[in-house]
């Protein structure tokens, strides 16, 4: 297990950095052809993963970079994020091979500030009793033995965050972020980097009326593959059904939007504090009852009818006017790796409805 170091106050970065790490498909992408010392497996998945892989598994991130797209870093920031994946797998995790004199050439994103511990292997031991039998002062750790692994048992993400904050100055400096806000920006960040479209074409919205949803919706998947298709989409994207409904001529009005997550709210009326990470619910007397909320109850909320009244109202073409409507969101196609961020904080828009519904909203602490 190999940690990020605390840079002031950005356990928020590590933490998302962390989970993305450790989202298997996509670090095996970045990692396929770096981990040639590890001759027993070559990736750092199991057989159970590999399901997931199919559409990328040819695929080096190397020849995909887009170093023409506006949109993105012209490959800076998946390099960065690269070079941080190879530093937490295949060096910190003893993957790496090196000397003892490993401190002095250490890349730049690993630690400094702490002596970087050798794993002894046979070789090793052997040659440190031989020495010891002849008397001399020579011991294992001045060996020049070249199959010693390399074990770190942090890494600094210096040189990471550096890349980060010279294309997103809100992450400047040491204070505390949002942890699914920087999460969001790396993910957006790295598709824009590695998308293999070079070219995007104009596409108008697919919009329909709900009588043939299937055709629809695979019509809507395509358009969007058009502009927008990486190992980001491969993995994390995956497609909503959009409904808005007219109260006053009953006219539908349904689109496919992607997602890359899914901002879900909690039931606030129902829990109480925190605690230790789980919610509990209120009984009638106000006193939590055990009984932990369940993700599924948050998926059914933000699935939920919501009447858009007031400065919520939508146009409707039929009736060409400003009306009040109901909306509604489906889960229609999920991708292989579902990212969901629980709103923490409800935000209160006049005749809203709370925005129970939106897509973005709403703030979750890392």
């Amino acid at each position: 297990v190999v940690g990020l170091m605390n840079l002031g106050n950005t356990c928020f970065m590590n933490s998302s950095l962390q989970c993305l790490s450790n989202t298997i498909p996509l670090t095996d992408y970045f990692l396929e052809n770096n981990n040639h010392n590890n001759t027993n497996n070559n990736n750092i998945s199991n057989n159970n993963t590999n399901v997931h892989r199919k559409a990328y598994n040819n695929k080096n991130y190397k020849h995909e970079i887009n170093k023409t797209n506006v949109l993105g870093t012209r490959g800076v920031l998946v390099e960065a994020y690269a070079n941080l994946l190879r530093e937490l797998w295949l060096v910190g995790n003893g993957n790496g091979y090196g000397h003892d004199n490993a401190n002095a050439n250490e890349n730049e994103n690993t630690t400094t500030n702490t002596p970087i511990p050798l794993a002894t292997t046979a070789s090793t031991i052997t040659a440190s009793a031989t020495n010891k039998n002849t008397n001399t002062n020579t011991n294992a750790s001045t060996l020049s033995a070249p199959a010693r692994k390399i074990y770190r048992s942090a890494v600094n993400p210096i040189q990471f965050k550096s890349k980060l904050e010279s294309f997103a100055p809100q992450f400047v400096g040491r204070r505390q972020q949002d942890a699914q806000e920087v999460l969001s920006y790396l993910l957006d960040g790295i598709h824009e980097d590695l998308n293999r479209v070079r070219k995007k074409p104009y596409i108008e919205d697919v919009e329909g009326d709900g009588s043939n949803d299937e055709a629809q919706s695979i019509k809507a998947w395509r358009n969007y593959l058009l502009r927008d298709k990486s190992v980001i989409v491969d993995i994390f994207q995956g497609q909503l059904r959009n409904t808005l409904t007219c109260k006053q001529c009953q006219h539908r009005s349904v689109k496919f939007d992607p997602f890359m997550y899914l901002s879900i709210p909690i039931p606030s009326s129902q829990f109480s504090g925190i605690g230790s990470g789980i919610r509990n619910r209120k009984n009638g007397n106000g006193n939590g009852n055990n009984n932990p909320i369940t993700l599924d109850e948050c998926l059914d909320l933000f699935c939920r009818e919501e009447l858009l009244t007031n400065e919520n109202q939508w146009y409707c073409p039929k009736c060409e006017d400003h009306v009040d409507a109901i909306k509604k969101f489906d889960l229609w196609t999920l991708p292989p790796i579902l990212i969901v961020h629980l709103k923490r904080f409800k935000h209160h828009t006049p005749g809203g409805g709370g925005g129970v519904g939106g897509l973005g909203g709403g703030g979750g602490g890392g």
